[in-house]
Order: C-alpha cells, then sequence, then structure tokens
C-alpha cells in the first residue's frame, strides 16, 4: 500500500512541475510575444503620422485648386501651381507592419495573451484599420476612375508628375517631403474637374478622419502594452 500511495506522490508530484514549467514557458513567450508587439506597433505609429499628414495635404492642395479654377470662367484658362497638381496625383494607402501579430495569429501563440483588454484592443484595432483601409480605397479608386482622367485631359501634367514619382519613392523610404516643383501648368476650367476635385477633397477627409480614429484606438493599445511588458 505505502508503494502504491508513493507512486500516486511521485506522480502528482512530476505533473505539478511540469506544469509548473510549461507555465513558466508560457509566461516567458507571452513576455516576448508583448514586446514585439509593442515594438511594431511603436513603428506603426511613427509611420501612420506620415500617412495621416499626405491625406491632409491633399485635402488641402483640393481646396487649392478649387479656389484657383473659381477664377476664372468655364472654358477659360487659368494657371495652377505644380505643386498643388502634384499633391493630387498621390493615391496614399496605408500599409502596417504587422509580422508580430500576423505570426501571433496564424500559430495560435495570440492565446497566451492572459490580458482581456489587449485581446479586444488587438480585435478592435483590426476593424479600425480595416475600416481605414476601405476609406483610403475609396479616394485612390476616385482619383483613378475619375479625378486624373479628368484632370489629364484639362491640364498639362508633365513636371507635377515627374514631381511626384520622385517624392513618392522617397516617402515611401520614410524620408521627407522633397523640394516642391515651382513650376506651373495651364488648366481649362471646366464644371466636370470641379466637380471631381470636390469629391476628392471629401474622401481623402474621410481617409484622415478614419486614420486619426485608427491613431488613438494604437495609442490605447500601445498603452496597454505597456502596461504588460515587464
Amino acid at each position: 500500500m505505502r508503494e502504491v500511495i508513493l507512486i500516486v506522490l511521485g506522480v502528482l508530484i512530476a505533473l505539478s512541475l511540469e506544469s509548473v514549467w510549461q507555465d513558466r514557458a508560457d509566461r516567458k513567450a507571452e513576455q516576448a510575444l508583448l514586446e514585439g508587439l509593442r515594438d511594431e506597433f511603436v513603428e506603426n505609429a511613427e509611420s501612420l503620422d506620415r500617412w495621416i499628414e499626405l491625406h491632409e495635404r491633399i485635402a488641402l492642395a483640393a481646396e487649392q485648386f478649387i479656389a484657383h479654377l473659381a477664377e476664372a470662367s468655364p472654358g477659360q484658362v487659368t494657371v495652377v501651381p505644380d505643386s498643388i497638381i502634384g499633391e493630387l496625383g498621390r493615391t496614399p494607402t496605408y500599409d502596417p507592419e504587422l509580422n508580430s501579430l500576423d505570426a501571433a495569429l496564424s500559430s495560435g501563440q495570440i492565446s497566451l495573451i492572459r490580458s482581456a483588454e489587449i485581446q479586444r484592443g488587438l480585435a478592435s484595432w483590426s476593424r479600425l484599420l480595416r475600416d481605414a483601409k476601405e476609406e483610403e480605397q475609396r479616394a485612390a479608386d476616385q482619383a483613378y476612375r475619375e479625378f486624373l482622367p479628368v484632370l489629364g485631359e484639362l491640364a498639362a501634367m508633365g513636371p507635377a508628375v515627374s514631381w511626384l514619382v520622385t517624392d513618392v519613392r522617397r516617402v515611401m523610404r520614410g524620408a521627407s517631403n522633397g523640394e516642391r516643383p515651382t513650376s506651373s501648368s495651364d488648366v481649362v476650367v471646366d464644371r466636370r474637374l470641379e466637380n471631381a476635385l470636390w469629391v476628392r477633397y471629401r474622401l481623402t477627409s474621410s481617409a484622415a478622419n478614419e486614420l486619426q480614429i485608427l491613431r488613438a484606438g494604437l495609442v490605447e493599445l500601445l498603452a496597454l502594452l505597456e502596461s504588460e511588458v515587464n
């Protein structure tokens, strides 16, 4: 009987030790995951600010372009700075780094996170990101389908396009915006262009607002991650 008791005790102790070791391993893995998510979202916050600024600059350029068109009658030619035209050729879409989050989701390691608040924060941020990207895509689609074709018909965009291509490459590398062109282009005043500009303004302003909401969610999520990282 004593031998049976000793065997049972030995098994129970072994199981208990295994549970302790597994729990320690899980907590170590959880900390590594939380640190990876925090570092990833810190970088995303920095890049997100640049994308918000891009949309705000596009909206401002649309307002400035509309003001130039208002100075002439339909069918007349007005002169518009290529710096304004170049800004309106942008179609920014925010694409954050999500390697740590995607890896945690695909591997199932996301379940290691014990904080229900962080779990909810990650889910909420993913929804906000989807909403923002959809709004950005609406703005980009309108630019390609409506605004740019009309603009190409009514304006000479050579210098503006050359600057835009170079500047977009700089922004994608995380560099500051390059020096804007000082040239101008002749633009024929047309109701279609004015209408397309107003839509461009509304859509890109809406995209900027969605990204601001996304950033607020990101700030809250980072605070939660910081509180859980030892």
